[in-house]
């Protein structure tokens, strides 16, 4: 592999497992701002319940 394409190829692994690991605390604090509870294990958003 060339050692440019290498470097590209690095790059874009490392930007990858950026996303992945930032993935969890962008849909949680969007979650959260809409009143809902957001769980980080199995990434669900639990709406709040509406207020009567």
């Amino acid at each position: 592999m060339r050692p440019r394409l290498r470097i590209i190829a690095a790059a874009f692994g490392a930007a990858l497992l950026a996303f992945t690991f930032a993935l969890p605390f962008l849909k949680g604090k969007r979650c959260l701002d809409a009143g809902g509870t957001f769980d980080r294990t199995t990434l669900v958003c639990t709406p709040a319940e509406p207020q009567h």
